[in-house]
């Protein structure tokens, strides 16, 4: 359980910054598109930036992953409950990762969904901590 809150705390700035990369990589690719690439630097920016992204997903999952082995050890009950939060930031991570489309409302939802999720838990297994809450920006 602290091991995924940890991995929530850790993430909130994650949305924004998949946000900023994802628009970075979207104008090198129009720009590379067009025939207008300035330098071998630019490339390399935006390809930088989309690592960083999937890097970022992955924190994503290690926390769907905590929140899964946690519930798993409270008992049937509590894993089945999570089950839901943990499909949703698993499929979330994916589709971050596979360079489909995906707006802000869905990170916004995905991570309030594990947090919930970690809250639930939290109060099944008489924990006080909460989830910290994930600011993805404007």
């Amino acid at each position: 359980m602290a091991r995924a809150q940890a991995e929530m705390k850790h993430a909130q700035d994650t949305a924004t910054r998949m946000d900023l990369s994802a628009k970075k990589v979207t104008v090198a690719a129009a720009t590379l598109e067009s025939g207008t690439i300035k330098t071998l630097a630019d490339l390399d920016t935006a390809f930088t930036h989309a690592n960083h992204a999937l890097a970022l997903d992955h924190c994503a999952k290690a926390a769907a992953h905590g929140l899964e082995s946690a519930a798993g050890w409270a008992g049937a009950e509590a894993k089945a409950g999570a089950a839901a939060a943990v499909a949703d930031t698993k499929a979330l991570g994916n589709k971050l990762v596979s360079g489909a489309s995906w707006a802000r409302d869905e990170v916004v939802k995905g991570f309030e969904s594990l947090g919930n999720a970690l809250n639930i838990l939290g109060q099944k297994i008489g924990s006080s901590e909460k989830a910290e809450p994930v600011n993805v920006g404007a």
